[in-house]
């Protein structure tokens, strides 16, 4: 009888390229897929392109960050189809000298897998020689854009071995968009790791750090403050549910982490509005938290996502979810494979401040139904969003990669 040829075995070593060194949502999320790697005994590195406090936290986990600090004029590129064409020559110019910084140092390394983190990284992978791209996985954290950016993603899409998308929603954007991708795209959710530190003592120190009202119900929101995130209508949304309790209190939980350009002044934007509201007693405005953003949830009653775009995953409802905080959200692009309406947190369509308003003021009306949605989101971040499950679906992924 033949004998059977063993598996090969799984290498466990990637290198991930991060454009930003910001803490936003794919970086939180490339944090996370560290801690349950790093866990399996990977070894992993990350290349940084940008400045932000990424590569410390990278260090918190022991994993090794790599500095290759991008050209601003890169950097600083859009994926705008409203841009002159004398900013994609410039744009051009400093990615011809950043690919060839790029393929100098991961010629030297060779990583097993090679997992690209962001939309530029994914286009000056594709350019790399078949040897260092024969293990490529580019991570899709978004729809497709549209204009220039969209017809070279297209082209450049061909030269990924793999594509991962953090959700259905964005899966099939990708697809519709570019057909030949399929049987190449897999769903990969983002994920979270169990609380850290007790939930309502963090919660009531959060409170009193940033002078919160200790016992007010407090509805917020934890988001960059970009202009699709809906901050907008989520100041007059409180308008709405101040005109009827005026106890309910508000807070806006975040900064401006963008290094692209168009990004920038959002805060004073947002606050000179809160003013023009009346709205500055029952509204603080709280910085960027890079460390203590798990306890800015459980200061929180209600985490509050109102995203104007339809958001390809939306990390921060699995976050305020996975401290027992009830959730409502815009009904639209990759939420309603977190939220069951009714179940697990509240839908409220995308722009409508008065169905926002509503749910707002239904949760702090009813503590029995905030109990319920608490503990069945809790469940669901439990069962479908934890890091032993991302971290299995990754394996999987890397393993086929390494078959050829």
């Amino acid at each position: 009888m033949p004998e059977r040829t063993p598996a090969p075995a799984l290498v466990r070593e990637a290198l991930y390229l991060s454009v930003s060194g910001q803490l936003g949502g794919a970086e939180r999320c490339l944090l996370s897929m560290l801690e349950g790697l790093t866990a399996r005994g990977w070894s992993c590195a990350v290349v940084v392109a940008g400045p932000g406090p990424l590569p410390d936290s990278l260090r918190g986990l022991g994993v090794e960050a790599i500095a290759l600090p991008m050209p601003e004029e890169l950097l600083r590129q859009t994926r705008s189809s409203r841009q002159p064409w004398s900013a994609y020559i410039r744009g051009a110019g400093a990615a011809t000298r950043y690919y060839w910084l790029l393929r100098q140092y991961l010629a030297s390394r060779r990583p097993a897998v090679l997992h690209s983190n962001g939309l530029k990284m994914h286009l000056l992978t594709a350019l790399l020689p078949a040897r260092l791209r024969r293990s490529l996985v580019w991570h899709l954290h978004d729809f497709p854009p549209a204009g220039m950016a969209g017809r070279l993603l297209g082209v450049a899409s061909r030269r990924a071995r793999l594509l991962i998308a953090n959700s259905s929603a964005v899966r099939q954007a990708w697809l519709v968009r570019y057909p030949r991708l399929e049987g190449r795209i897999e769903v990969v959710h983002n994920a979270v790791s169990a609380p850290s530190i007790d939930v309502d003592r963090a919660g009531a120190a959060f409170r009193q750090e940033h002078g919160l009202a200790p016992h007010a119900f407090l509805a917020g929101m934890v988001a960059v403050l970009a202009p699709w995130k809906g901050h907008e209508v989520f100041l007059e949304a409180a308008r709405l549910v101040h005109a009827r309790d005026p106890e309910v209190r508000f807070a806006i939980i975040g900064g401006d982490v963008y290094d692209t350009a168009g990004h920038g002044g959002r805060r004073e934007a947002l606050q000179r509005m809160c003013a023009r509201l009346g709205l500055n007693e029952i509204v603080t405005f709280i910085g960027f938290q890079s460390e203590g953003v798990e306890a800015a949830y459980c200061a929180l009653d209600v985490l509050v996502h109102a995203s104007t775009k339809p958001e390809p995953f939306g990390r921060t409802i699995i976050e305020a979810m996975a401290v027992g905080r009830p959730v409502i959200a815009a009904n639209a692009g990759g939420v309603p494979e977190i939220v069951r309406e009714g179940v697990d947190g509240l839908l409220t369509p995308s722009r409508d401040a008065e169905a926002l308003a509503e749910a707002i003021l239904r949760l702090a009306h009813r503590p029995v139904l905030r109990q319920s949605l608490s503990h069945s989101g809790l469940e669901r971040v439990r069962s479908m969003f934890s890091i032993t499950e991302q971290t299995r679906r990754l394996e999987e992924i890397y393993l086929r990669l390494q078959e050829g």
